[in-house]
């Protein structure tokens, strides 16, 4: 293929931002690139505050390579310096229902020293997501 997408599970695109990513992409001389994200909170109205270093769905030109080389945990290449195109995807990760956000809260308890993350706060979805404030 020319084009390899990686896009997690929970990242949700408009149309005209997917479009608009593709043309970029494939206008560009670029090998690798990542969207921007918009992560939501709650729900799809209330995003977070945006982060420039976040990478979101990632894109892979195979047509100026033999193959995928070993990558990090978003399909980038570790250690080198990721380029973002100029479209945006949103991130519904955190806009599930109470028991989901709970259940994904234990799984990052558990998993977290396994996959080399940092461990999560034990009360977060008590205290950040099911009380957070809007205003």
């Amino acid at each position: 293929p020319g084009l390899i997408v990686f896009i997690e599970w929970d990242h949700v695109w408009r149309s005209d931002q997917i479009a608009k990513a593709l043309v970029e992409f494939s206008k560009s001389n670029l090998k690798v690139a990542s969207s921007h994200v918009k992560e939501c909170f709650r729900t799809p109205r209330y995003f977070t505050e945006d982060r420039d270093w976040r990478m979101g769905t990632i894109f892979w030109n195979m047509s100026s390579i033999d193959k995928l080389p070993m990558t990090g945990m978003h399909a980038n290449i570790p250690d080198e310096h990721m380029k973002f195109i100029d479209a945006h995807v949103h991130n519904m990760g955190l806009c599930m229902n109470q028991r989901t956000m709970f259940v994904k809260l234990l799984i990052a308890i558990a998993f977290s020293e396994y996959i080399g993350d940092s461990p999560p706060s034990q009360t977060w979805s008590e205290e950040k997501w099911k009380n957070f404030n809007f205003e």
